[in-house]
Order: C-alpha cells, then sequence, then structure tokens
C-alpha cells in the first residue's frame, strides 16, 4: 500500500518486537473529581519484556493529564520523578496519597498542578489499576524511524465488574519531525493519514475519542456497580 502510494520514498518496516507491560495506578479524590473532567492522575511502572536493555525498562513516573480552567480543548500533560513514600506502601493503596511518590524536589509543582484546578492534591487517593500490554512496530524511511504504531490492550476490576480497553496509536516521532522542511512534514502527514485510513477500512468499528482511558474503564465498571461513586465516596473501597 505504502510503496504504491509513495513509489520514490524508500519505506520499510523494523524487523523488531517491542512488547511493553504498563502497571497503571489511578488516583483521584472521593468526589472522582478527575474522572467528571476527563482527567486523570496515575503511578505508572513500565517493564520491557523484549528488550531489557531498554532505558525506560523499569522505570516509574507519576503523570497527570489536566485541562486548564478556561480551556476546554486544551490538556495539559506533565510528568514527575517518583520516590519511595516514606512508609513502604504500593501506590495501588487507599491509604495513601499520590503526592506521596512524588520527588521531594517536585512536590511543589504537582501540588500547583492541582491546585491551579480547584483541588487538593493531598486529597489523591487510590481508584484503579489497569494493567496493560503495549505491542509496537515502527516504520522506517531512509533507515530512520519515523512512525510507531501501537496496541494497548488494558485490564481493569473493582470488586468483581472487570472492564477492558484496546486502542491503537499511530505518532510520528517527534525529533524526526521537527526537524523536516515543509514538504516533508506534508508527506510524513500523508504516509500516517493513509495508515489510519487502511486502519479504520479493516476495523470500521474503531472509533476515535479523546477520553482519557481511566474514564473509559471507569464508565464500564460503573455500568456493572453503580454505586462504585459511593463506595469511593465513603472510602469503602
Amino acid at each position: 500500500m505504502l510503496n504504491k502510494n509513495f513509489p520514490k520514498l524508500h519505506l520499510s518496516g523494523e524487523q523488531r518486537t517491542d512488547i511493553s507491560n504498563f502497571t497503571d495506578d489511578y488516583f483521584d479524590t472521593s468526589n472522582l473529581n478527575l474522572y467528571a473532567n476527563n482527567n486523570s492522575a496515575r503511578h505508572r511502572i513500565r517493564i520491557n519484556t523484549t528488550d531489557p536493555t531498554d532505558p525506560k525498562s523499569g522505570r516509574e513516573l507519576v503523570q497527570i493529564k489536566v485541562t486548564p480552567p478556561g480551556d476546554f480543548t486544551t490538556r495539559t500533560e506533565i510528568k514527575f520523578d517518583t520516590q519511595a513514600p516514606k512508609k513502604s506502601a504500593s501506590p495501588a493503596n487507599r491509604y495513601y496519597s499520590l503526592v506521596s511518590f512524588v520527588a521531594d524536589k517536585q512536590k511543589n509543582d504537582f501540588e500547583t498542578a492541582f491546585s491551579d484546578i480547584g483541588l487538593n492534591s493531598n486529597k489523591l487517593r487510590y481508584i484503579l489499576t489497569n494493567e496493560q500490554q503495549r505491542s509496537r512496530v515502527y516504520l522506517d524511511w531512509d533507515g530512520e524511524n519515523f512512525l510507531s504504531f501501537s496496541v494497548d490492550d488494558g485490564r481493569s476490576h473493582i470488586l468483581w465488574a472487570k472492564a477492558r480497553i484496546t486502542s491503537v496509536d499511530l505518532g510520528l516521532v517527534e525529533n524526526v519531525y521537527t526537524a523536516a522542511d515543509e514538504s516533508k512534514r506534508k508527506t510524513l502527514g500523508e504516509i500516517r493519514n493513509l495508515v489510519l485510513q487502511d486502519l479504520q477500512n479493516h476495523f470500521p468499528e474503531l472509533t476515535q475519542t479523546t477520553q482519557e482511558k481511566y474514564g473509559i474503564l471507569l464508565d464500564q465498571l460503573t455500568a456493572k456497580i453503580r454505586w462504585i461513586k459511593w463506595l469511593v465516596k465513603w472510602k469503602i473501597i
């Protein structure tokens, strides 16, 4: 398909596999304010099962995605370094706030990010875990990687209720796109759009969404246990 539409380009897939497992522990307020506004806050651990030399394998981070006040179209994504809390604990522990896992040097920035949207970061508590596997392949142009295609398969549960999400992402490599001239950027966009269109032709049930995975999973779980919000509010779970 690509060679037919771009016969003068040397496009090829990389002969490697990349499969990583993610453990994403999501936190929210007792009133689920982040969920209500399509925001999220999570503690992530990543393990690359196919490449133990991957520098990102074994890395932990705290990541938040929030919408600035008055701006309903732009979501800010911020990552924070982690540290072990003063008392030994798993992130998936309802007695610990997410801020306890943020490195001391970044705690003020973390707290400010939430105060800017009217929330107290110390009130964030564990809600659910998304156990996710990511499979990724790469596309090269003249031997340089410029696009990655990944499929995420995630699972979560609260009590007996289970939820599952499968998502697809097509991402242009940022530094390649930034360094390209206007003509090459146009071609990069056309290649991505063609791959996306082919994917949609083969899987017409796919839909594009800006909703956070956290929200999608909690929607499914709430549909099965309609009183989850009350269980969270009264700290029963």
